[in-house]
């Protein structure tokens, strides 16, 4: 079998640890509000982490698919 070298599979490579750091950042926090009650409400801290997971990969919110409202719309 012969595996073909990519950019897109390097870059992927490079993200596991980064991936991994920030599901256990997640679950720190998680744990630290519902169990621990170390943090009075994890949802802002996993927002900040989210914005900056996408800002590190060159992503805006459009890459994850979200959009701006219309309010003219509803």
């Amino acid at each position: 079998m012969v595996y073909l070298s990519s950019p897109l599979n390097e870059k992927t490579n490079d993200n596991k640890w980064i991936n991994l750091l920030e599901i256990i950042i997640v679950i720190f926090l998680v744990v630290g509000h519902n169990v621990l009650r170390w943090i009075p409400n994890e949802i802002p801290f996993i927002f900040i982490l989210g914005w900056a997971s996408l800002r590190f990969r060159k992503l805006g919110w459009k890459d994850v698919g979200l959009k701006k409202l219309c309010l003219g719309h509803i």
